[in-house]
């Protein structure tokens, strides 16, 4: 779990649209209606070439309908991991890579340089997601987010963490270089 820092508050988290999550899930669902269809259409045209082989039927419906269960879970732990996080000092970008492997990046909120959105084709601009681009003054010099749900409302979100930690650091620097008590005077 990301551990935010003193005084650091979280601003904006960020998921994949739902579209998107509904989408696997109905083809899962297709998917999973298909042998049956498939046994039902047999069993009514050819009856008699279910006849000896149902206990192979059975094998191999159980083995599609395990690789199915594993890819939709992997699926949606691919989804509900991914996110980014937009805090009061950083965006951290979390993305999970399969079941195993995931990578953490962060950057500071400063370092923000542009933040960009992109929505192509007719589905993303119906339903308001889209690619969300933070280009930064860092070692990654682009970080990708896609399928946003509205990503132009994340983008001024962006901008007026980036704005507000810009009045902090002014703020900070100012109250630095105030000329200090010295010697007890």
């Amino acid at each position: 779990m990301i551990q935010l820092r003193p005084h650091e508050e979280p601003l904006l988290v960020l998921r994949r649209h739902w579209l998107i999550a509904a989408a696997y899930i109905a083809l899962a669902t297709l998917l999973a209606l298909g042998p049956v269809a498939a046994v039902a259409a047999l069993q009514q045209f050819w009856p008699a070439l279910l006849g000896g082989g149902v206990q192979l039927i059975a094998f191999a419906a159980s083995l599609y309908y395990l690789a199915l269960w594993l890819a939709f879970f992997a699926v949606v732990v691919d989804y509900y991991l991914d996110v980014w996080i937009v805090t009061s000092e950083r965006v951290i970008a979390i993305e999970q890579k399969g079941l195993f492997r995931r990578e953490i990046a962060e950057f500071n909120i400063l370092k923000v340089q542009d933040v960009s959105t992109h929505i192509n084709g007719l589905v993303p601009t119906l339903f308001d997601f889209g690619e969300l681009q933070v280009q930064t003054a860092g070692e990654e010099e682009k970080f990708c987010f896609k399928q946003v749900p509205n990503p132009n409302h994340a983008k001024q979100q962006i901008l007026a963490c980036y704005e507000a930690a810009v009045q902090r650091a002014r703020q900070h620097h100012d109250e630095t270089m105030l000329p200090q008590n010295v010697g007890g005077l």
